[in-house]
């Protein structure tokens, strides 16, 4: 049984004698590095000491990897312990001398560090009942029992109704009256607990651990209390039955583009998984306290591999909650929502895909170019740029140099001087008009018009980023007179419309 422990130079305060007992209640101790580690090592739970965090927050920050994947992890039911500096990482945002960043985001409140201490000394708690971990009695009633607290900061703006494991007897805490947040199988707080005669915490909370891994379960039903020290925990209320996963097109990033339907399942849904392309504003449609997992991709580095991706879809289904799986786009172009919708299907498992506007449409629409129009291109073809492991674009290059014909390239940034090489090569005369289009229908829209021939030296000089669709053919040039809806540039000139 392993527990992953950040072991850094952000957190490092740990009680000697607590890892030594984490050790001697059966646990693995492995370490990593939230500075450096891109994720999590293979483990049951997890747990966030002490140290400075302040001092590191521009890293932190940066490390976004790491931060989603604590995250996800804690979304999905990892037990796991952060104790101060731990619970101000887990924390929305971290703020010190004028500087504020982005931390973990799991505990809905901001950290803040002031300039004196908030608390420190010796503190006495009292068993609330509602942690996560069985609680330990006395004399048939809940315990108290002594801690250590000593932190420059607090917690702000706490969002939303928020348990405690712990009332204060003794000392500061969170709010002067609780400590020790709880938020699914997680407990953070301002207090280091020491393993004494009279608190066995490490052994409560390895004894917790095993009993989540033993069940299966991803989530543990509220809280275990007056329970023995080894006791099965109590395992997740939802219903024992398979559930329909909801595979939904997000569109290109605007949710005033999101279909009805799509909208509908967002708001009622348990779990939502998302890739990267769903736009923060898409994002802020999920209701809070929605179990939000990211699953993304971007070209040659995978979050999360698309064979785990399947068999997340199909453990969370069967967990009978409900699932919408998110992405951007339209789930059947260039998705990949039908090898997920096959991986389903081969399970047993019933799903339902929900169409969404695809960034072909949406981001021309957005530039003012049509796909096709009368006399000018009688059809349109979708391709994907990018190689697929490392291999060349294989593509019938003869039948897309069409002048007669749009053609729309996804995901092929990266690959714009190849595209354009083999088009010419195969005919595609140089001056055909291409436009590229940067996080199409957002605030964020950026739409340059040029050749064929020029495409690739436009789009490093205008340095544009992904996600960027490209359009080759006659049509860009109605953009001139038909770009409502957000500035159109030539490479190196004044933005018109």
């Amino acid at each position: 049984m392993r527990i992953a422990i950040a072991r850094d130079s952000a957190f490092g305060f740990y009680y000697p004698g607590d890892l030594e007992a984490l050790e001697a209640a059966g646990a693995e101790l492995v370490a990593f590095d939230t500075l450096i580690d891109r994720r999590l090592p293979e483990a049951d739970g997890l747990f966030i000491g002490g140290g400075f965090p302040e001092s590191h927050l521009k890293a932190l920050e940066a490390n976004v990897s790491m931060r989603t994947h604590i995250r996800d992890a804690i979304e999905m039911g990892m037990p796991a312990y952060a104790e101060c500096g731990g619970l101000m990482y887990l924390a929305r945002s971290l703020s010190w001398r004028g500087e504020k960043r982005k931390m973990a985001g799991v505990i809905p409140a901001d950290a803040v560090m002031h300039s004196r201490p908030q608390g420190r000394g010796y503190t006495r708690l009292r068993e609330t009942g509602k942690g996560p971990w069985p609680m330990r009695t006395e004399g048939g009633g809940r315990a108290e029992f002594a801690a250590h607290e000593f932190h420059y900061s607090s917690l702000e703006n706490i969002s939303g109704p928020v348990e405690f494991a712990y009332e204060v007897v003794r000392g500061v805490g969170v709010d002067g009256e609780h400590d020790g947040i709880v938020y699914k199988n997680l407990l953070a707080g301002f207090a280091h607990l020491r393993d004494t005669e009279a608190n066995r915490w490490t052994g409560r909370f390895v004894n917790f651990v095993r009993a989540t891994r033993e069940s299966g379960a991803y989530r543990i039903s509220g809280p275990v209390a007056n329970q023995q020290d080894g006791a099965k925990a109590n395992v997740s209320p939802w219903p024992d039955q398979v559930s329909r996963v909801y595979l939904v097109g997000a569109g290109p990033g605007d949710p005033a583009l999101l279909t009805v339907r799509a909208r509908h399942l967002i708001e009622e849904a348990d779990i939502v998984v998302y890739d990267r392309l769903v736009s923060d504003e898409i994002l802020a449609v999920i209701p809070p306290g929605t179990t939000r997992l990211f699953a993304g991709k971007a070209a040659r580095d995978h979050f999360m591999p698309q064979d785990e991706v399947n068999e997340l879809l199909v453990r969370l289904a069967r967990s009978g909650r409900r699932v919408v799986r998110l992405k951007g786009g339209d789930p059947f172009i260039f998705g990949r929502g039908s090898e997920e919708a096959l991986n389903l299907a081969e399970h047993g498992i019933s799903f339902e895909v929900v169409p969404g506007i695809t960034a072909s449409t949406g981001c021309t629409a957005r530039a003012g170019i049509p796909l096709t129009h009368r006399g000018v291109s009688r059809s349109v073809t979708f391709i994907a740029g990018h190689r697929q492991d490392g291999q060349d674009l294989d593509l019938n290059w003869k039948a897309l140099a069409d002048t007669k014909s749009t053609l729309v390239i996804y995901m092929g940034l990266s690959n714009t001087g190849e595209i354009s090489r083999q088009l010419i090569a195969a005919g595609l005369p140089g001056f055909t008009p291409a436009a590229a289009i940067e996080r199409g229908t957002t605030p964020e829209q950026r739409t340059v018009i040029t050749t064929v021939a020029d495409l690739p030296d436009c789009v490093k000089n205008e340095k544009f980023q992904a996600p960027t669709l490209l359009v080759i053919g006659e049509v860009v040039n109605f953009s001139e007179n038909l770009n409502w809806a957000s500035a159109v540039v030539g490479c190196g000139l004044e933005a018109h419309g």
